[in-house]
């Protein structure tokens, strides 16, 4: 696949609307498949009735605010109405994005989904640290930045520390372990215990992301 084009999710094709997708021949040549503003029949999402679909490398940073936007209206309408386990969910996918793409778009809007989890506590005093115990789907990074995401905004409201700071704390909770993302997968999700060079390398991660946050200049 060309360096010119990025993978979009299966289960985020219909938040694409704005943006041109683009899948490729059996000759690996990039063909149109959807002109920007145009929108897939609903019936062709949900049975997954389409190719592997790529957007443009220069779409990523305006598809990524995009997407913030769609999945922090998500969130917050899961939290006031469908439940934790949604909330769990709809969180996650916020967290995998933080995760996986440009970390100068998260930085600027994951306070906005801070801000969500702000309004849900002052609904349910008990939100974060139910959070904390459920666990969903998600591969076992995202799971543990969920985790600590929880457990630190349940630590700044129990210390009754400012919205900002809270924020602040917040977002960094998010990327504390991003450096993970240069990891091989199989060592990030795995259960059994690291060999000796496994380790040495997953020692690296905290110097992975201090370099992915400073060349970022976020």
């Amino acid at each position: 696949m060309p360096e010119d084009f990025i993978p979009v999710k299966r289960s985020q094709i219909s938040l694409f609307k704005s943006f041109a997708l683009f899948y490729f021949s059996k000759e690996n040549e990039p063909l149109l498949y959807k002109k920007e503003g145009e929108q897939l029949k609903a019936s062709r999402i949900k049975e997954e009735q389409f190719p592997d679909l790529f957007i443009r490398t220069t779409d990523r940073e305006n598809a990524s605010i995009a997407l913030y936007k769609t999945m922090n209206a998500h969130l917050s309408e899961t939290i006031f109405s469908k439940g934790l386990v949604s909330t769990r969910q709809a969180l996650s996918t916020l967290v995998q994005e933080a995760l996986e793409g440009p970390l100068n778009i998260s930085s600027k809007m994951l306070p906005e989904t801070l801000e969500v989890l702000f309004q849900g506590y002052n609904k349910n005093k008990t939100l974060m640290k139910s959070l904390a115990k459920l666990s969903s789907s998600s591969d076992q990074l995202v799971e543990h930045t969920v985790n600590i995401l929880s457990l630190t905004m349940q630590f700044c409201m129990f210390h009754h520390y400012t919205e900002t700071k809270a924020k602040t704390l917040g977002v960094s909770a998010i990327q504390h372990d991003i450096g993970c993302t240069q990891l091989p997968p199989e060592m990030n999700n795995t259960k059994a215990q690291l060999s000796d060079s496994q380790f040495k390398e997953f020692q690296t991660h905290a110097v992975k992301g201090y370099r992915i946050i400073t060349d970022s200049n976020c």
